[in-house]
């Protein structure tokens, strides 16, 4: 951010036009604009990491939170899903391909981006 404005690279700009997705920006400072997000890590912290265990290295802590995750995602529903989350992540996981195999070019002095194929 410079002055009050968001500065976008152009690749960040010609990722989002190759997927075709719109990206929306939120004050880094506002957790009350991330609600999800914010509601997760409030989550995770007072789930995972209070009380913090004796563990001999990191190693050890990284395996007991993979551990503790999976067996949250086979016990946690989303309200109104009939699946668990793990279910879902199992589900949705082959799912994102490659990006595209194309090249992404910025016509100068527009926000156009087109994709064309790589020479």
């Amino acid at each position: 951010m410079r002055e009050g404005k968001l500065l976008v690279c152009e690749e960040f700009l010609a990722l989002q036009s190759a997927c075709g997705v719109r990206a929306y920006h939120c004050n880094p400072r506002a957790g009350w604009e991330k609600g999800l997000t914010e509601g997760l890590v409030g989550y995770m912290r007072r789930n995972y990491l209070s009380r913090v265990p004796a563990l001999a290295n990191l190693d050890e802590r990284n395996r007991l939170l993979e551990h503790r995750t999976a067996l949250d995602e086979e016990a946690r529903r989303s309200q109104g899903q009939t699946t668990t989350v793990g279910e879902r992540v199992a589900q949705e996981r082959p799912l994102p391909g490659r990006l595209p195999s194309a090249s992404i070019r910025h016509t100068p002095g527009t926000r156009w981006w087109s994709v064309g194929a790589k020479s």
